[in-house]
Order: structure tokens, then sequence, then C-alpha cells
């Protein structure tokens, strides 16, 4: 096959297992590059060239100090021949301590999704001789070594873990991960629905009602929804679709998107009131469970007010229990007949 890919020089570094590992590595990718490309079914002499051309300045400089013997000398073009002798060259003893201890403080890696954390578990215990221990010991190193405590708690809370339903839970929690971000990012998931509210004036210290709203996506410069004006948004389950333009009335867009430029009413705010999609939903095993939207409707109330008679006057105030202090004014502390010798300075600035 003229398409198979060769192999990459041989590169060495590191100390003497570092090295003995990329040899190995090179090694079994050459003779996959044999199969593959049908060099393999040529001639002794052909395969020999192939490794000394593809092996690199490196690997050429290491086969230029091999010595054979009387016997091998007729046999140094065979390709068999010279992979036992890179073999001799890079052969360490296993150090089955040194290589155990690379596997059981093998952590996840940052960024480092499960199943490459898996795959690195496994070539870590290849040379470890654990035998039939190594698919539970692969599960154990998963618990102990995965970078989220809340995965950890689920994994150690399953009765009878198993390698394959501890990848399945983690598989689990990055897909809740990944859909949380989506969501963050898009509003996917929700729709919206808007909702006039009257601006909550009173007499003295006024103040506006506030109100829970959707959020807004950061202004950039990336391609906005023609419906919503959010970026990044999937366009087919855009939360605008059902939504009714309180500018010009018509559906299917927002308000902020709206082509016609017409003012809001005077003392009037409009929010978003975001109600659960349930279309999207999801289950796992192990009580793996995500929760996409945590919403509740804000008590707009005015407080509790009540009049209160005092020695010289009567005084309307609010009451509230949860309050370390009161507040009045000292001209009208005063006007109720109360003696300035009554406060304290606590020194609060």
């Amino acid at each position: 096959m003229e398409h198979a890919r060769p192999p990459s020089e041989l590169q060495l570094e590191g100390g003497p297992v570092s090295r003995a590992d990329a040899w190995k590595r090179w090694r079994q990718q050459f003779v996959l590059f044999m199969k593959a490309s049908g060099v393999h079914s040529e001639t002794s002499a052909v395969k020999a060239s192939l490794l000394i051309n593809l092996i690199g300045s490196e690997g050429f400089d290491i086969y230029q100090t091999f010595t054979f013997t009387k016997d091998e000398r007729d046999d140094r073009d065979d390709v068999q021949i010279i992979l036992s002798k890179f073999d001799e060259y890079f052969g360490t003893k296993i150090n089955i301590t040194l290589l155990r201890y690379k596997f059981f403080t093998r952590n996840q890696e940052e960024g480092e999704n499960i199943q490459q954390y898996v795959t690195s578990l496994r070539l870590l215990s290849k040379n470890c001789k654990f035998a039939t221990l190594e698919e539970e010991l692969i599960k154990d190193r998963i618990v102990c070594g995965v970078n989220s405590t809340i995965v950890r708690d689920r994994l150690l809370r399953c009765e009878d873990l198993d390698l394959d339903k501890a990848v399945k839970l983690c598989q689990a929690e990055e897909i809740s991960q990944e859909s949380s971000r989506q969501l963050s990012a898009s509003g996917a998931g929700v729709y919206a629905s808007v909702v006039q509210v009257d601006s909550v004036k009173q007499g003295r210290g006024r103040r506006d009602a506030q109100h829970t709203g959707a959020g807004r996506a950061s202004r950039g410069t990336a391609l906005r929804c023609p419906r919503c004006g959010v970026e990044r948004c999937a366009t087919p389950r855009c939360p605008a679709v059902y939504a009714t333009c309180f500018t010009c009335g018509k559906q299917g867009h927002f308000a902020r998107v709206c082509r016609q430029n017409l003012n809001n009413k005077a003392g009037v705010k409009h929010v978003y009131d975001i109600e659960q999609n349930q279309d999207v939903t999801r289950s796992f095993d192990c009580e793996s469970f995500f929760i996409s939207t945590i919403s509740g409707q804000e008590d707009c109330s005015d407080g509790w007010f009540e009049t209160l008679t005092f020695e010289k006057g009567i005084e309307n105030l609010k009451l509230d229990t949860g309050t370390d202090i009161n507040v009045i004014s000292f001209e009208r502390f005063l006007q109720l007949g109360f003696d300035s010798n009554m406060i304290k300075n606590d020194r609060i600035k």
C-alpha cells in the first residue's frame, strides 16, 4: 500500500529507560509499516536498507557501532539481525518496582478526558505483571486519580464497581459538564417568554423592584443569532423561536434584535421568564444527574411597615427582624422625644 505512513525518525531523549521505550515504540511502528506497505514480502536486504533509511541520524550512528561475529557477517543485511542488535543495544533490565510506581502515581491531568486517562493507565500497566488484577487495579487507579472530587464520591458510593462502570460514570460527568458549558454559552435547552413588570415607586426611599432576567451573552465579533441575538446559539433550538416580540408583537424573535426601533413604554420593564425545556433530559448510572438551571421568583413586596406612637410624635417605620441596626435621622430622633444620651458611639464609619 503506497499510502502507508512510515514512522518518523527515532528520537532518543532522557535516560536509559526513556531511550529504551522510544526504541521499542519505533520498532513496533516500523514492523507495522512493513506489513501495511507490502515491504514485508521483499527480500531481507531491502527491508534492512529501509530500516537504516528511516531510523534517522541518531539511529544510523548507533548502527555504525555494531560489530558482527564471523557467523553474522554474511547476515549483516538481514533485517532481523539488525533489529536484534538494536534490541541488545537498548536492552535494560525491567524495573518492576519503578514501572508500578509510575502506574500508582499517575493522576488524571488537567484537560485530559477519561478515555485518554484509561489509555495511559493501560500502557503503564502493560509491563507491571499485574496478571488477573490488571483491570481491578486500573479501576482503583481511576478512583484515586480522577481530578473531580464529585466523580470520586460517586465512584466510591457505587456498589459492585468495575472498570467498565467506572469509565461510563466518568464519561457521563464529562457529558454533563460539556452540556453545562453549552447552555451557559448559547442558552440552548431553555425557552424564554416575555412578561411586563411595572416599575414600583413609593414615597420616601423609592426604589425599583429588582427582577431576575435572562443572562446576556458577551458582546463580541462572533456571528449573532438573528432571532435571539446570542453568539453561538443552537439555531434549530433557539429560545426565541416561540417568543413574542414586545416591540412589534410578532412571533419568532426577541425585541433586542427587532428591526423596528420602537421605544418601550415609560415605566415598564421587560423581563425574560426562563422555563426548563422538558425535551432536554439525560439519565446516568450511579446517581449521575445534571441540573442545568435553577430559577426562582423574587419577592418584590415593599416590606413590613407599622405606625408607632412615641412620646412626642407618630412615625411609620419599616420592621426588619433580620437587621442588626436601626436607622433614623438624629433630628427626627430628638423630635420624637428621645434623649441624646441614649445614643452610644459604636465607631462605625
